[in-house]
């Protein structure tokens, strides 16, 4: 009885999920098969007539069947690349996205003019997941060392994981907080070069139409920002400044159309100068930036 192939079992799945509406069809079957053989996905082409053993079949077909289920591809292999990093994720994170990437960019861009390269410089990552921006700015700045914040428990246990993974625990240090409640600025003992957060963002009517691999999956508490999106921002606007240095940075991810509401919470907080709206790869509006007025 002739074993099916390689190249055969991904035409299958990619059949499949394109009949579900899977807009990545392709990409979601060469990944998780890649997964499944313990191999790269440039492998797959060239054992793509290899017969594959009843077991990899077998395994193969219960994460098709779970992908079917609207469950992310990252949370079936259990890891997201960002930033060029590779990220352990399972359903107490968010998924990273691609666009956060401007949002490390951006700090990195700010913490580049921060004195010499080995002078010591500390940032504080809000909201901050599995830790994938924290973690990123670490790896980046060797003289780094940032306190990464996030309600969830679950959540920071994972971050944890990461920050030990990839040898940055020493310099990231996790803290469970909702949002500044726990981070009493007279305790702290110094305050920050940067504040980054990627706060969730969504408003309302934007969490009653996500995606079904998001409404399924992803932890809802990470997306909604409250009736209208804004929810977070206002607090990190008014209470950031209290953590920063004089000219210190406050980088916040944001929703593609809350870019000059969001600007414009920062003008008048009177707190800031240098505001600027970032967009991402679509040209929208993803990042806004500003830094603490230095009296």
């Amino acid at each position: 009885m002739n074993r099916i192939t390689v190249g055969e079992i991904l035409v299958s799945a990619t059949e499949h999920f394109r009949k579900h509406g899977i807009e990545s069809a392709r990409l979601d079957a060469e990944v998780l098969l890649a997964h499944v053989l313990g191999e790269e996905r440039i492998k797959l082409y060239v054992d793509y007539a290899k017969p594959l053993q009843n077991e990899e079949v077998a395994a193969y077909r219960r994460l098709v069947a779970r992908r079917l289920q609207n469950v992310p591809v990252a949370y079936l292999v259990g890891y997201k690349e960002f930033n060029g990093i590779r990220f352990k994720v399972d359903r107490n994170t968010l998924i990273p996205r691609p666009e956060t990437e401007h949002l490390v960019e951006a700090v990195c861009d700010y913490l580049n003019t921060c004195g010499e390269s080995d002078e010591r410089i500390v940032a504080l990552d809000m909201c901050t997941g599995s830790g994938a921006i924290a973690i990123s700015l670490a790896l980046e700045f060797p003289n780094l060392s940032v306190v990464a914040v996030d309600i969830s428990t679950p959540a920071l246990r994972v971050a944890r994981e990461n920050a030990t993974a990839l040898g940055v625990s020493d310099r990231v240090h996790f803290q469970r907080s909702d949002m500044f409640d726990r981070l009493p600025v007279d305790k702290l003992g110094e305050k920050f070069d940067a504040v980054v957060a990627n706060p969730p963002y969504l408003s309302r009517e934007e969490m009653r139409s996500l995606h079904p691999d998001i409404a399924k999956s992803e932890p809802l508490i990470a997306l909604d920002g409250g009736s209208d999106g804004l929810r977070f921002q206002r607090v990190l606007v008014a209470r950031a400044a209290d953590y920063l240095k004089p000219g210190g940075l406050l980088a916040l991810e944001i929703g593609a159309s809350q870019g000059s509401e969001v600007a414009g919470m920062l003008q008048a907080s009177g707190m800031y100068e240098g505001i600027s709206i970032l967009p991402d790869y679509a040209g929208l509006d993803r990042v806004v930036t500003a830094c603490k007025r230095l009296s």
